[in-house]
Formats: structure tokens, C-alpha cells, sequence
């Protein structure tokens, strides 16, 4: 299957990497090496958790080639259903200390994981996950002092996750997937990430409410004009 083939040529690059450095990454990817080969599809792998701990055990290390390696090889894994739901928060803490992190292409990553989490299995479901899933939206929010600057040179890479980001959750606000209670504390961190992405979640959202207490009074206008599902808008009601 060629989706083992490419995550065994991933754990030999992490394996490499970590050689002089990390022997403890380096001895653990070998080892998943070995452990991979008796699995034979991704449902297997979700099983074993082997795999999973190797590249968040890269991620831990924090350096920005480990951490790349191993946020790539997470989004392989999340993407093709390789990965246990009871995973998630592990994940979405690592995914929150990576946020914190200051080089670019590993923030990149880091939104790229969020962006393919909404679009599948491992759909945030508890509040937990959606107190974690806001703070790394937070903390991955540009500094202002550079904002201009950085979105000039990683603009167009974050468009589409930011797309997906939306569409997944709006789609998950309509099939009520995610219970209400959990929302003010995803859509705090959208707001803060992307103020127009979480204004337009609200299209979607029974309770506007309090989402004009959680977005702010500057958006009170602007919630008001947004249409509800029956077509009417808040100030017409």
C-alpha cells in the first residue's frame, strides 16, 4: 500500500534527523520501522499506537526540522484514518506547544493539522478538546507589530486551510455534530485568529447572543445584518 511505503520512508527521514542529536527519536522511529511492517492498513495503525507516539514524540523535541517531520507525518496519519479518536487531545496539546513556537513553517503546519482534523474522524466533541483547539487558534494569531509583514509571505499558503477551517466548521455547526456548549470556546479562538472566519461560522449558529458578548460589541452591527437560516436577520426579529 503506498501510504505505508510513504509513512516507512517518512520514519527513516525522522530517523536520520535525529541520529547525532536525539538517539532517544532515532531508536523510537527504528522501532515503529519494525512495527509498521507487521501492520497492513491504516485501521491497524489506529490500533497501535506505536506509530502515533514516535512522531509526537518528534513534535515533543521541538526543534523546527523534528517538529515539521513529525506535524507532516501526523496530517499523513489523521488523514487516512490511522489515528485513534482517543488521540485527540494528546494531539491538539501538541499542536498547542507548536503554536507557541516562532518559526513560520512550523505554525504553517500547525494550522495545515487543524485544517485536516475538521475534516475528518476526529472531530473535536468535548470541551476539553475545545478549550485546546481555541488556545492554539489564539496563539497562532499574527503579533500586530508584524502582521503586515508576515502575511505578505504566508499568505497565500494559509488561504486554504483557513478555507477548510470554515467550511468544516460550518458543516459541523449545521449537523450539530458538536454540542452547543463547546462552541463559545472554539469560536473565541477563530475570532481572535481570523475575525471575518468566525463572523461567518455565525450564519450557522443558533445562539447569536452570546456570540455578541464573545465576539465583542464592535461586531454587533454586523452580526445583526448577517441572514439566520429562515433568510431573516436578528434586527428583523
Amino acid at each position: 500500500m503506498a501510504f505505508m511505503a510513504v509513512l516507512e520512508s517518512d520514519l527513516r527521514a525522522l530517523s536520520a534527523e535525529a541520529r547525532r542529536r536525539y538517539p532517544a527519536v532515532k531508536d523510537g522511529a527504528e522501532h515503529a520501522i519494525l512495527k509498521l511492517r507487521t501492520l497492513s492498513s491504516p485501521s491497524e495503525i489506529a490500533h497501535n499506537d506505536d506509530i502515533l507516539r514516535i512522531f509526537l514524540m518528534a513534535c515533543e523535541v521541538r526543534t523546527v526540522k523534528l517538529s515539521i517531520i513529525g506535524l507532516s507525518c501526523l496530517q499523513k496519519l489523521i488523514s487516512h484514518d490511522a489515528v485513534s479518536p482517543s488521540a485527540l487531545t494528546e494531539i491538539l496539546s501538541t499542536l498547542k506547544d507548536h503554536a507557541e513556537m516562532v518559526d513560520e513553517g512550523v505554525q504553517l503546519k500547525t494550522l495545515q493539522t487543524i485544517s485536516i482534523i475538521f475534516q475528518s474522524r476526529l472531530h473535536p466533541e468535548n470541551e476539553c478538546d475545545m478549550d485546546l483547539l481555541a488556545l492554539i487558534l489564539s496563539l497562532l494569531r499574527y503579533p500586530k507589530a508584524s502582521r503586515i509583514q508576515k502575511q505578505q509571505r504566508v499568505g497565500s499558503k494559509t488561504a486554504k486551510p483557513i478555507h477548510h477551517i470554515n467550511t468544516s466548521s460550518c458543516l459541523l455547526l449545521k449537523s450539530r455534530t458538536i454540542p452547543d456548549k463547546c462552541w463559545d470556546r472554539v469560536l473565541c479562538g477563530l475570532h481572535a485568529f481570523d475575525r471575518s472566519l468566525a463572523l461567518n461560522l455565525t450564519k450557522s449558529c443558533r445562539w447569536r447572543g452570546l456570540l455578541v458578548f464573545l465576539l465583542g460589541c464592535d461586531d454587533w452591527a454586523m452580526l445583526l445584518s448577517i441572514p439566520t437560516s429562515g433568510g431573516n436577520t436578528l434586527s428583523s426579529r
